[in-house]
């Protein structure tokens, strides 16, 4: 297994990096990801944003990143209740934090910043070249990309 250990922790670190860009993003600016990045982008990201926590709680016996696998897996895979908006927003921010704290603490400056890059990248190709506003990215779908946040 020591082989396998390396790799986890490259794949922790990049999914770390991705997620600390997508997270910061959604906070303020309420766009999610899937409304960003070409298909079957949205779906991978959700699913790294899965198995980035349950590896993170792997390494590190951290149970908030434990806790937040077993949000995931219930929000993204098995849904078996609606969240309300104001506590999944407040889940999410706080999750940004997580995120940020993995990736600052790697101290990876350069897999951040292409990380970056590529997640800005997404933006300029959906503003400029689609010619959306970021009010379009916000409501596209009801504003929402999955049920389970509709209350009601």
């Amino acid at each position: 297994m020591s082989g396998l250990q390396p790799m986890l922790l490259t794949l922790l670190k990049t999914i770390s990096c991705w997620m600390t860009c997508t997270h910061t993003s959604y906070t303020f600016l309420l766009v999610h990801t899937t409304e960003l990045v070409p298909s079957p982008g949205g779906k991978i990201h959700m699913v790294l944003d899965t198995v980035g926590h349950g590896v993170a709680f792997f390494f590190f016996k951290n149970w908030v990143t434990g806790l937040y696998f077993i949000w995931h897996a219930n929000k993204y895979f098995w849904r078996p209740v609606k969240i309300h908006p104001n506590l999944a927003y407040s889940v999410d921010v706080g999750e940004m934090f997580v995120w940020q704290t993995l990736c600052y603490s790697f101290g990876d400056l350069k897999l951040f910043l292409s990380a970056l890059i590529v997640y800005a990248s997404f933006w300029c190709f959906r503003l400029f070249y689609k010619g959306k506003t970021v009010d379009m990215l916000r409501n596209a779908n009801g504003g929402d990309y999955c049920n389970f946040y509709k209350s009601g």
